[in-house]
């Protein structure tokens, strides 16, 4: 039976050429096994590079933040003092 245009998939999962999210290469939670592979902080650098930018709607606001990227809650210290012994050898 032929499907009209606009027909949504009811119910079955479309299997042709999916990408096996347990195994990809860029999956962080995916079981690490040889030699070549990487490692979750590479996968994770690898990721920011790639989504750098947060989603916005059309009147410029942001949807989704960026991956990476955080709000501070409220009554969060946001700046660390700086201490004399960072600087001590300087000129």
């Amino acid at each position: 039976k032929p499907k009209q245009k606009g027909q949504a998939n009811k119910g079955k999962a479309r299997t042709g050429n999916r990408v096996n999210s347990t195994g990809h290469s860029l999956n962080v939670d995916r079981q690490r096994t040889g030699d070549g592979m990487r490692d979750k902080s590479t996968i994770r650098r690898l990721q920011m590079y790639r989504n750098f930018k947060p989603k916005r709607d059309k009147t410029g606001k942001i949807v989704k933040a960026a991956p990476f990227q955080s709000t501070l809650p409220s009554g969060t210290v946001a700046r660390i003092a700086p201490n004399r012994k960072w600087f001590g050898k300087c000129l």
